[in-house]
């Protein structure tokens, strides 16, 4: 299969949203970003935006397309970008949050395996159209669509001429509005093996303690720049690493190997070498925890004190408080 070209639909009017939602900020850029990265990272490709847009929108991508089927809504976009182009095309909206690369090889490798269809779309909840690849052979059926009046995509094509590729909904939901972007917001930092109360969120631009742990028992000092620079496969494997009750420390320098800019060395700090409960918490916390603590994950017990640590140098010894409750809760304690 000929790779398909890579577009972010950008000509939507955000009148849920109650202002332009693709200029909305996050904490690494603006929210027509995400979509754009996913691809970039995934494909390789320059990434075209498709549809009218604030030219200041239109500077995050590397190439524009004017909809040539306008207000038509996105069948209109993947038209004029099939129509454009003549070959199949790889589509993202452009107001989704946590969307990943990952989420967009998933399409390319289940399309490359299914030439017999036309469309090989996301499925959540419910089918996700405009998160597909339409193959160039679609092109006369949405034509004759939309000259028909029919914009709708989920039942533009038989059953026969579709593959769905389930995925995760936290992944592919749309930020239709302020109240879903807060969402998606709060359901990415539950990523496996990172705790709600550490607030990162799934594309885990800050250091997980999990992952933490992992550098620190291998005696691995790898900055945030660093960290960054790993693909977010290998950040994610790094916190599975750390949230083992055994750290793979081989398997941890190997993942960071992958760091652009390297890594330093310190020296490891073991579990024989973290202090008792007792030493470094609240005397109330600590004593209740010190019957316990052998029966705490590995990982717990690193949290409780990293976040001691952490709570000592910000001289905020609520801080250590908040991270026990939140990691185990008061039945636990």
């Amino acid at each position: 299969m000929t790779h398909p070209v890579p577009i972010v639909l950008v000509g939507g009017r955000s009148t849920r949203f109650g202002r332009d939602k693709l200029r909305e900020p996050l904490h690494d850029g603006w929210l027509v970003d995400r979509p754009i990265a996913a691809l970039r990272e995934a494909t390789g490709l320059r990434v075209t935006l498709v549809g009218a847009c604030d030219p200041e929108v239109a500077a995050r991508g590397d190439d524009t397309l004017a909809d040539a089927h306008p207000d038509q809504g996105p069948a209109g976009g993947i038209l004029t970008a099939l129509e454009r182009f003549a070959t199949d095309v790889l589509v993202l909206p452009g107001d989704v949050p946590q969307i990943r690369a990952e989420n967009v090889r998933a399409l390319i490798e289940v399309a490359a395996g299914a030439l017999h269809v036309r469309v090989v779309r996301a499925r959540g909840r419910a089918p996700e159209p405009c998160i597909a690849i339409y193959r160039r052979s679609a092109t006369q059926t949405l034509a004759e669509r939309l000259r028909a009046g029919e914009r709708a995509l989920f039942d533009a094509f038989q059953p026969s001429d579709v593959v769905e590729v389930a995925m995760a909904e936290a992944d592919i939901v749309n930020a239709n509005t302020v109240r879903a972007l807060q969402d998606a917001a709060m359901s990415s930092a539950r990523t496996e093996g990172v705790w709600d109360f550490e607030e990162i969120d799934a594309a885990l631009d800050l250091v997980p303690i999990a992952a933490r742990r992992a550098l620190d028992r291998t005696g691995i000092h790898l900055s945030l720049e660093g960290w960054r620079t790993l693909p977010r496969e290998r950040r994610h494997a790094l916190v599975l690493a750390g949230a083992a009750d055994l750290v793979d420390t081989a398997l941890v320098r190997s993942i960071a190997a992958g760091s652009a800019v390297g890594y330093g060395a310190r020296t490891a700090v073991g579990a024989d070498d973290d202090p008792a409960p007792q030493q470094v918490l609240p005397a109330d916390i600590g004593a209740r925890l010190a019957v316990r603590w052998t029966h705490l994950r590995p990982v717990e017990r690193f949290a409780i004190l990293h976040a001691a640590r952490s709570a000592a140098r910000r001289g905020d010894p609520a801080r250590v408080v908040r991270v026990v409750l939140g990691l185990l809760g008061d039945e636990r304690l």
